[in-house]
Parts: structure tokens; C-alpha cells; sequence
């Protein structure tokens, strides 16, 4: 008796799978999926930006090294034409210290005192690397060169 049972069954199920009937299986289940990031919270290309040119130099500041010296300067252009500088020995600034760009060049003046003097400074920028390129004399015969990168 349980054989033929189990044949009506399995003739039954038979039936039902060539009628299209067939017992559905339980949907897959559905994926896993990540939390969406929205665009506000991605954080923006952090590519660094440079001074467009020297006419926007005025309330920036800019440090390097001067290897002849092997001192850190850094030199604070004021938005009013003023210079003042800072070095490890302290801050510096004199009325006279001013800068100006003409054309394409940067000319500025530095009073720094005692061996040095006061240094006469030409540079060139290259909006491209935001490196400038400083060539200077003091009134005391030193002369260097050296490259200034913008403080963030």
C-alpha cells in the first residue's frame, strides 16, 4: 500500500509538472548590498591648487631653503605691497621691505641686517609646479638662489 501511494504521488506531481503547476521554490534570496555613498559625503579630488599668477600673490606666504646659507626663510607678502620674513632666528619685517611684479617677474627687497645686509630679489613663478624661482644680492655682495613653494 505505501508503494502505490508513493507512485499516485509521485504521479501526481508528474502531472503537475508537465501541466506548468510545478510547487515554486522559495525566491533566492536577495544580495547582499553595500551602503550607498551619496556624492556629498565623497570626498573631493584633493588636487593641489596653485596661485593662478603673481598679480594674485599679495596675502600669501611662501617658504624654501636656502642652501647657500642653509637657513628656512619664509617671506609674508602683504595684499598692501609690504614684506616681512620669518626664519628660525624670529619674525622681520622694516617699512622699506616692499614688493612689487612687473610683468611676469616678482621684485622684492628684504632687509635683513648685520653680514647680509639688504637682499635684492627677482623671481619667476610657474603657475603649473606653484614653484617660484628666487635669484637675489644684499647690499653686502652675498648672492643666492633658491625655489619657494606656497604655505597652505
Amino acid at each position: 500500500m505505501i508503494i502505490a501511494h508513493s507512485v499516485r504521488v509521485a504521479l501526481v506531481l508528474g502531472l503537475l509538472l508537465m501541466a506548468g503547476c510545478a510547487p515554486t521554490a522559495a525566491p533566492p534570496s536577495e544580495p547582499e548590498t553595500q551602503p550607498s555613498v551619496s556624492p556629498s559625503s565623497v570626498p573631493e579630488d584633493e588636487t593641489e591648487e596653485f596661485l593662478a599668477s603673481l598679480a594674485d600673490l599679495g596675502g600669501t606666504e611662501w617658504t624654501g631653503l636656502d642652501d647657500t646659507f642653509n637657513d628656512r626663510i619664509t617671506f609674508v607678502f602683504g595684499v598692501d605691497g609690504s614684506l616681512s620674513y620669518r626664519t628660525a632666528e624670529g619674525d622681520f619685517s622694516d617699512p622699506a621691505d616692499t614688493w612689487s611684479v612687473d610683468g611676469e617677474v616678482l621684485v622684492f627687497q628684504a632687509t635683513y641686517g648685520g653680514s647680509f645686509g639688504v637682499g635684492s630679489h627677482t623671481a619667476s613663478y610657474d603657475p603649473a609646479t606653484g614653484v617660484m624661482i628666487v635669484d637675489y644680492t644684499t647690499s653686502t655682495n652675498r648672492s643666492s638662489s633658491y625655489t619657494l613653494s606656497q604655505v597652505d
